[in-house]
């Protein structure tokens, strides 16, 4: 029985990868639903002895076949569908009224539209890496809306931030106006709220999208392939016995009965 430290470990782990992202959980529990699925079907075929063995070199690699399109086939789809959706909420094409209220609030006068305000500060403030990856060996993924939100906070609590930021033009007509303490702190406890709102909204939307794609996977597109996969090996094993079985020769003919020919004729050959 594993000892408690090891349970706590694994339960913090798999709350801190999944706790923000359900969807995400979603995807990788139906991908290892798939491929333990799988391996049980292999290991009940491999170890039947009702089944003969000619049956079992054809059902096996079938069945390896269609354990590998599951679970391929169903993170694949998943997962790129899940990400359109994110997109779609990082970049503001799909957001609440909170928050589109909140960047309006923000928003200078010569950035109107919601979208590229995002845009427009979250790229500035990776360029000048107000945000960065969590881990250094990964570069950062780019998500507007995120960085937005984690860069507006920085700059509010000056926690750690480069002369660089202070002084450009852009980032100090955003922020010119929270010029006192008060200001700051009530403008840090609105972003940090409609951030926790949109984060909750974003989790919403990954577990819709993880459960919408999963339903497309297992019911249109995974059964077409594996039927596709299942006809080619069927011909497969089939040709396969055809070249294995030794060809039947036809008998030659022989005629019953040959008339003789006369030796006056070999006399008029020429």
């Amino acid at each position: 029985m594993p000892s408690l430290n090891i349970l706590q470990k694994m339960t913090n782990f798999a709350w801190g990868q999944y706790s923000d992202d359900v969807g995400k959980a979603l995807i990788h529990l139906g991908a290892a639903g798939w491929f333990l699925s799988a391996a049980a079907q292999l290991f009940m075929i491999a170890n039947n002895k009702n089944i003969d063995k000619k049956e079992k070199k054809f059902l096996i690699p079938q069945e390896i076949s269609d354990g590998i399109i599951n679970v391929v086939l169903y993170y694949t789809i998943c997962q790129q569908i899940k990400s359109a959706g994110e997109k779609l909420l990082e970049t503001g094409r799909i957001m609440t009224q909170n928050t589109h209220n909140v960047l309006m609030n923000m928003s200078i006068n010569e950035m109107c539209n919601s979208r590229d305000f995002i845009k427009t500060l979250a790229e500035k403030f990776r360029f000048l890496e107000l945000v960065v990856s969590p881990n250094p060996k990964k570069k950062l993924k780019k998500q507007n809306l995120t960085d937005f939100f984690n860069g507006a906070i920085k700059i509010l609590k000056e926690e750690n931030v480069p002369e660089a930021i202070k002084k450009n033009d852009l980032i100090k007509r955003v922020f010119e106006k929270y010029n006192t303490p008060e200001l700051k702190s009530k403008q840090i406890e609105i972003l940090e709220t409609a951030q926790k709102s949109f984060n909750k909204y974003k989790n919403g939307v990954g577990v819709i999208t993880a459960v919408s794609a999963s339903v497309l996977a297992c019911n249109l597109i995974t059964p077409i392939a594996r039927n596709i996969t299942a006809n080619y090996f069927q011909k497969n094993s089939i040709r396969k016995d055809n070249l294995k079985q030794p060809q039947k020769q036809l008998p030659v003919s022989e005629p019953v009965y040959s008339q003789p020919v006369s030796a006056v004729f070999n006399g008029f050959r020429i």
